[in-house]
C-alpha cells in the first residue's frame, strides 16, 4: 500500500500521531530537517494534509506560541 510518507519511516510514524491529535513528534520531525529543505518541504506538506480538517495546528500554537 502506498503512503505519502514514502520511505520516510519517521514521517510515517508521525502521521499516525497527527491523526490521533498529537503534535509533539511532528515538531521534532520538522526540527530534524532544518538544513534539508527538500525533506522539510515534503514532511511539511504531508503533515499538513494529515492535519487538515482538525484543530491540531491551533492547539499546537496555543500550547507553544511563537515569538512575534
Amino acid at each position: 500500500m502506498w503512503h505519502p510518507a514514502a520511505d520516510d519511516r519517521t514521517l510515517a510514524s508521525v502521521c499516525v500521531d497527527v491523526r490521533a491529535g498529537r503534535y509533539r513528534y511532528a515538531s521534532e520531525a520538522l526540527a530534524e530537517t532544518r538544513a534539508d529543505f527538500a525533506l522539510r518541504s515534503h514532511r511539511s506538506l504531508v503533515l499538513a494534509s494529515e492535519a487538515a480538517g482538525s484543530d491540531l495546528v491551533e492547539r499546537w500554537l496555543d500550547e507553544e506560541p511563537t515569538p512575534e
